[in-house]
Protein backbone atom coordinates (compact mmCIF):
# COMPACT_ATOMS: atom_id res chain seq x y z
CA UNK A 1 0.00 0.00 0.00
CA UNK A 2 2.00 3.04 -1.48
CA UNK A 3 1.55 6.84 -0.58
CA UNK A 4 -0.68 8.67 -2.51
CA UNK A 5 -1.13 12.36 -2.95
CA UNK A 6 -4.55 11.55 -5.10
CA UNK A 7 -6.02 9.73 -1.88
CA UNK A 8 -4.26 12.81 0.24
CA UNK A 9 -6.12 15.26 -1.87
CA UNK A 10 -9.28 13.69 -1.78
CA UNK A 11 -9.07 13.33 2.14
CA UNK A 12 -8.20 17.20 2.27
CA UNK A 13 -11.22 18.44 0.68
CA UNK A 14 -13.55 15.98 2.54
CA UNK A 15 -12.18 16.78 5.91
CA UNK A 16 -12.69 20.84 4.54
CA UNK A 17 -16.14 19.61 3.50
CA UNK A 18 -16.97 17.88 7.01
CA UNK A 19 -14.76 21.05 8.57
CA UNK A 20 -17.49 23.87 7.05
CA UNK A 21 -20.30 21.70 8.83
CA UNK A 22 -19.01 21.66 12.11
CA UNK A 23 -20.31 24.33 14.68
CA UNK A 24 -18.42 22.62 17.32
CA UNK A 25 -15.29 23.15 15.53
CA UNK A 26 -15.89 26.21 14.71
CA UNK A 27 -17.28 27.59 17.86
CA UNK A 28 -13.84 25.66 19.98
CA UNK A 29 -11.47 28.01 17.64
CA UNK A 30 -12.72 30.98 18.24
CA UNK A 31 -12.21 30.45 21.99
CA UNK A 32 -8.25 32.31 21.53
CA UNK A 33 -9.57 34.27 19.06
CA UNK A 34 -12.38 36.18 21.47
CA UNK A 35 -9.69 35.79 24.49
CA UNK A 36 -7.30 38.20 22.63
CA UNK A 37 -9.39 40.60 21.40
CA UNK A 38 -11.08 41.09 24.51
CA UNK A 39 -7.56 41.89 26.20
CA UNK A 40 -6.57 43.97 23.44
CA UNK A 41 -9.34 45.98 23.60
CA UNK A 42 -8.28 47.03 27.40
CA UNK A 43 -5.41 48.58 25.55
CA UNK A 44 -2.38 46.90 28.03
CA UNK A 45 1.47 47.81 27.59
CA UNK A 46 3.34 45.85 25.14
CA UNK A 47 5.10 44.12 28.19
CA UNK A 48 1.17 42.73 29.20
CA UNK A 49 0.31 42.42 25.64
CA UNK A 50 3.59 39.93 25.05
CA UNK A 51 2.22 37.49 27.96
CA UNK A 52 -1.42 37.70 26.71
CA UNK A 53 0.36 36.36 23.66
CA UNK A 54 2.43 33.68 25.63
CA UNK A 55 -0.70 32.41 27.68
CA UNK A 56 -3.34 32.43 24.77
CA UNK A 57 -0.97 30.92 22.31
CA UNK A 58 -0.13 27.87 25.16
CA UNK A 59 -4.00 27.61 25.50
CA UNK A 60 -4.24 27.24 22.25
CA UNK A 61 -1.35 24.87 21.71
CA UNK A 62 -2.67 22.58 24.15
CA UNK A 63 -6.63 23.42 24.54
CA UNK A 64 -8.02 23.78 21.22
CA UNK A 65 -5.42 21.83 19.17
CA UNK A 66 -6.14 18.35 20.62
CA UNK A 67 -9.55 19.09 21.03
CA UNK A 68 -10.51 19.85 17.18
CA UNK A 69 -8.56 17.14 16.12
CA UNK A 70 -9.85 14.13 18.11
CA UNK A 71 -13.65 15.75 17.76
CA UNK A 72 -12.87 15.75 13.66
CA UNK A 73 -11.67 11.87 14.28
CA UNK A 74 -14.52 10.85 16.53
CA UNK A 75 -17.10 12.34 14.11
CA UNK A 76 -15.72 9.74 11.85
CA UNK A 77 -17.01 7.24 13.88
CA UNK A 78 -19.96 8.87 14.89
CA UNK A 79 -20.58 9.07 11.31
CA UNK A 80 -19.78 5.14 10.54
CA UNK A 81 -16.92 6.71 7.86
CA UNK A 82 -13.79 5.78 10.17
CA UNK A 83 -14.26 2.11 9.84
CA UNK A 84 -14.55 2.37 6.00
CA UNK A 85 -11.49 4.62 5.92
CA UNK A 86 -9.40 2.05 7.79
CA UNK A 87 -10.74 -1.06 5.78
CA UNK A 88 -9.68 0.67 2.36
CA UNK A 89 -6.75 1.47 0.34
CA UNK A 90 -5.87 4.69 2.52
CA UNK A 91 -2.71 4.17 4.69
CA UNK A 92 -2.70 4.82 8.25
CA UNK A 93 -0.23 8.20 7.25
CA UNK A 94 -2.56 9.10 4.40
CA UNK A 95 -5.58 9.42 7.04
CA UNK A 96 -3.44 11.31 9.54
CA UNK A 97 -2.35 13.94 6.91
CA UNK A 98 -5.57 14.26 4.97
CA UNK A 99 -6.89 15.17 8.94
CA UNK A 100 -3.90 17.21 10.31
CA UNK A 101 -3.36 19.20 6.82
CA UNK A 102 -6.89 21.11 7.60
CA UNK A 103 -6.00 20.92 11.64
CA UNK A 104 -2.46 22.69 10.56
CA UNK A 105 -4.79 25.41 8.74
CA UNK A 106 -7.11 26.04 11.32
CA UNK A 107 -4.80 26.12 13.71
CA UNK A 108 -2.55 28.34 12.11
CA UNK A 109 -4.75 30.68 10.79
CA UNK A 110 -5.49 30.81 14.21
CA UNK A 111 -2.24 31.66 15.69
CA UNK A 112 -1.33 33.94 13.06
CA UNK A 113 -4.59 35.86 13.95
CA UNK A 114 -3.75 35.82 18.00
CA UNK A 115 -0.39 37.52 17.25
CA UNK A 116 -1.50 40.00 14.31
CA UNK A 117 -4.37 41.30 17.43
CA UNK A 118 -1.93 41.85 19.89
CA UNK A 119 0.24 43.73 17.54
CA UNK A 120 3.36 41.67 18.53
CA UNK A 121 6.52 42.80 16.77
CA UNK A 122 7.02 41.56 13.14
CA UNK A 123 10.79 40.49 14.14
CA UNK A 124 9.09 37.78 16.00
CA UNK A 125 7.11 35.98 13.33
CA UNK A 126 9.08 33.87 11.70
CA UNK A 127 10.10 32.00 15.29
CA UNK A 128 6.31 32.51 16.17
CA UNK A 129 5.98 30.38 13.07
CA UNK A 130 8.28 27.67 13.90
CA UNK A 131 7.14 27.27 17.90
CA UNK A 132 3.68 27.34 16.55
CA UNK A 133 4.39 24.55 13.89
CA UNK A 134 6.22 22.03 16.19
CA UNK A 135 4.06 22.21 18.81
CA UNK A 136 1.13 22.15 16.91
CA UNK A 137 2.22 18.85 15.63
CA UNK A 138 2.87 17.27 18.44
CA UNK A 139 -0.70 18.35 19.86
CA UNK A 140 -2.26 17.52 16.81
CA UNK A 141 -1.15 13.99 16.63
CA UNK A 142 -2.20 13.25 20.90
CA UNK A 143 -5.26 14.42 19.35
CA UNK A 144 -5.44 12.30 16.60
CA UNK A 145 -4.77 9.85 19.48
CA UNK A 146 -7.80 10.56 21.75
CA UNK A 147 -10.05 11.03 18.34
CA UNK A 148 -9.29 6.82 17.20
CA UNK A 149 -9.06 5.95 20.99
CA UNK A 150 -13.09 7.89 21.65
CA UNK A 151 -16.42 6.45 20.93
CA UNK A 152 -18.13 9.68 19.56
CA UNK A 153 -17.57 13.41 19.57
CA UNK A 154 -18.75 13.70 23.27
CA UNK A 155 -16.55 11.34 24.84
CA UNK A 156 -13.40 12.82 22.91
CA UNK A 157 -14.32 15.81 25.19
CA UNK A 158 -13.84 14.30 28.12
CA UNK A 159 -11.17 12.44 27.20
CA UNK A 160 -8.99 15.16 26.30
CA UNK A 161 -9.64 16.75 29.66
CA UNK A 162 -6.83 14.92 31.42
CA UNK A 163 -4.62 15.49 28.59
CA UNK A 164 -5.36 19.53 29.03
CA UNK A 165 -5.17 19.14 32.50
CA UNK A 166 -1.81 17.54 32.10
CA UNK A 167 -0.63 19.98 29.25
CA UNK A 168 -1.33 23.06 30.12
CA UNK A 169 -1.80 23.40 34.15
CA UNK A 170 1.02 21.29 34.80
CA UNK A 171 3.56 23.65 33.36
CA UNK A 172 1.53 26.71 34.91
CA UNK A 173 1.79 25.22 38.37
CA UNK A 174 5.71 24.05 38.14
CA UNK A 175 6.25 27.22 38.98
CA UNK A 176 5.33 27.53 42.18
CA UNK A 177 5.85 23.23 42.89
CA UNK A 178 9.39 21.83 42.51
CA UNK A 179 7.89 18.28 41.84
CA UNK A 180 5.51 19.34 39.31
CA UNK A 181 8.80 21.52 37.66
CA UNK A 182 10.17 18.33 37.45
CA UNK A 183 7.46 16.67 35.60
CA UNK A 184 6.64 20.13 33.72
CA UNK A 185 10.08 19.76 31.80
CA UNK A 186 8.99 16.78 30.41
CA UNK A 187 6.15 18.00 28.59
CA UNK A 188 6.01 19.45 25.26
CA UNK A 189 3.98 22.86 26.08
CA UNK A 190 6.99 23.53 28.95
CA UNK A 191 9.15 23.83 26.09
CA UNK A 192 7.23 25.58 23.81
CA UNK A 193 6.37 28.07 26.56
CA UNK A 194 10.74 28.34 27.05
CA UNK A 195 10.86 29.46 23.35
CA UNK A 196 8.23 31.76 23.32
CA UNK A 197 10.56 33.46 26.40
CA UNK A 198 13.39 33.01 24.54
CA UNK A 199 11.68 34.80 21.57
CA UNK A 200 10.61 37.48 23.68
CA UNK A 201 13.08 38.21 25.75
CA UNK A 202 15.03 38.81 22.19
CA UNK A 203 17.13 35.56 22.01
CA UNK A 204 17.65 33.64 18.91
CA UNK A 205 15.61 30.08 19.47
CA UNK A 206 18.35 28.14 17.38
CA UNK A 207 21.51 29.01 19.30
CA UNK A 208 19.90 29.23 22.88
CA UNK A 209 16.91 26.79 22.05
CA UNK A 210 18.14 23.55 20.72
CA UNK A 211 17.41 21.67 23.97
CA UNK A 212 13.88 22.38 23.48
CA UNK A 213 13.66 22.09 19.78
CA UNK A 214 15.06 18.74 20.56
CA UNK A 215 12.74 17.44 23.00
CA UNK A 216 9.28 18.84 20.81
CA UNK A 217 10.99 16.86 17.92
CA UNK A 218 11.24 14.10 19.95
CA UNK A 219 7.67 14.28 20.74
CA UNK A 220 6.81 14.28 17.39
CA UNK A 221 8.35 10.98 16.75
CA UNK A 222 6.95 9.31 19.92
CA UNK A 223 3.05 10.69 19.40
CA UNK A 224 3.80 9.52 15.54
CA UNK A 225 4.81 6.05 16.19
CA UNK A 226 2.00 6.01 18.79
CA UNK A 227 -1.35 7.08 16.33
CA UNK A 228 0.29 4.65 13.78
CA UNK A 229 0.06 1.60 16.34
CA UNK A 230 -3.20 2.01 17.76
CA UNK A 231 -4.57 3.16 14.13
CA UNK A 232 -3.42 -0.30 13.13
CA UNK A 233 -4.59 -2.05 16.15
CA UNK A 234 -8.07 -0.30 15.89
CA UNK A 235 -7.81 -1.79 11.98
CA UNK A 236 -7.80 -4.96 12.80
CA UNK A 237 -9.93 -5.11 16.31
CA UNK A 238 -12.33 -3.29 14.96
Amino acid sequence: MGFSMKRINTLVLKEIKDLLRNVNVFVVSLIPLVGTIFFSMMGPKEEVRMQVLLIIFIMNSALITPMTMAMLIAEEKENNTLRTLMLSTVSPVEFLVGKAIVTWLLVGITNIGIFLIIQAPNKFLPMYIVIAFLISTIMILIGAIIGILSKNVMSSGTNSMPVILLFYFIPTLGVANKTLLHIAKLLPTYHSQSLMDKMLNNENIFSVGQQNILVLLVWIIISFAGFIMIYKRKRIDG
